[in-house]
C-alpha cells in the first residue's frame, strides 16, 4: 500500500510555514536544507498522544550517476538504476527518497554509503535529473518462479528541496505492509529501490538516496547487484 507523502508535517505549524517559505526562498537551491526523513505511520501512547517521527532505521547513499551505469532489465528501453537490500525481519513501513542534484547542505557522515566517483564530482551541481523512485519486492509464486512486484512509486514530491530550475521534481515514496496481500507484506525478502529519469533517458548527475524503515534493522545496506550480496544463481523476472 503506497502511503501519501508529507510525513512530519503538522497543522499547528501552519502560521510559521508561511514565514519559513519566505525566508527559504531567499536561499539558493543548492543551499536548501532537507528535513528529517519521517515515517507516515501514526503512533499513539497509552495517554492518546499521537506522534509522527523519523524512520528508526535509515541508510543514506551519495552517488553521481554516469550515462553508462544504467541497466535495461525490462526490455522496454528503460534506463533504470538499481539498489538492492534485504529485510531479515518484518517491518510495518518502508520509505525511499531521491534528490538530484545533492544540496550543498547534505554531506556524507560516518556510516553513509558513498560511490567511488562521488567526491570527484561533489561540486558538480550543473548535472542533475528529474528522479522517479520505485520500491520493488522479489516474490515467489506457487510454481517456484520469482518475479518483481512494484510496491510503490513516486515522481514529484513537494516535501523535498527544489531543483535548480525552482521546480519540486525530486521523489519520495512510502509503502506500508499490506496484511491482505502476501506479495505486498513487508516480510523477510529481497527488495530493491529503482531510480530513473522521468524523461526515460540515462540519468546523469549527483543523486542522494535514502532508505528508511520503521524498525532498526541490523546490517541494512544498499547494493548495486545481487552479486554484491553474494546471492548465487539469482533469478527474479521483471
Amino acid at each position: 500500500m503506497t502511503l501519501p507523502g508529507n510525513g512530519c508535517r503538522f497543522s499547528f505549524l501552519a502560521p510559521f510555514v508561511i514565514v519559513g517559505l519566505i525566508l527559504f526562498s531567499s536561499f539558493p537551491v543548492s543551499g536548501q536544507r532537507m528535513g528529517p526523513f519521517c515515517s507516515f505511520s501514526v503512533n499513539s501512547d497509552n495517554n492518546g498522544n499521537v506522534t509522527i517521527g523519523p524512520y528508526v532505521g535509515s541508510v543514506r547513499y551519495f552517488g553521481f550517476f554516469e550515462e553508462e551505469e544504467y541497466i535495461d532489465e525490462s526490455g522496454e528501453q528503460e534506463y533504470r538504476y538499481y539498489f538492492y537490500f534485504t529485510l531479515p525481519e518484518s517491518t510495518t513501513e518502508i520509505g525511499a527518497r531521491a534528490v538530484s542534484p545533492i544540496p550543498t547542505t547534505i554531506m556524507p557522515s560516518r556510516g553513509d554509503q558513498v560511490a567511488v566517483n562521488y567526491f570527484e564530482n561533489e561540486s558538480n551541481k550543473q548535472d542533475f535529473f528529474d528522479p522517479v523512485i520505485v520500491i520493488e519486492k522479489c516474490v515467489n509464486d506457487a510454481n517456484g518462479n520469482s518475479y518483481w512486484v512494484e510496491l510503490g512509486k513516486n515522481d514529484n514530491s513537494d516535501e523535498l528541496p527544489a531543483q535548480p530550475t525552482g521546480e519540486r521534481k525530486n521523489a519520495c515514496v512510502r509503502v506500508a505492509s499490506d496484511s491482505t496481500n502476501a506479495d505486498k507484506m513487508l516480510v523477510p525478502a529481497l527488495y530493491r529501490v529503482v531510480v530513473m529519469d522521468s524523461e526515460n533517458r540515462p540519468a546523469v548527475g549527483g543523486c542522494f538516496i535514502q532508505l528508511g524503515t520503521t524498525r532498526q534493522i541490523s546490517g541494512l545496506r544498499l547494493y548495486h547487484s545481487p552479486d554484491e550480496m553474494l546471492i548465487k544463481n539469482f533469478s527474479c523476472k521483471y
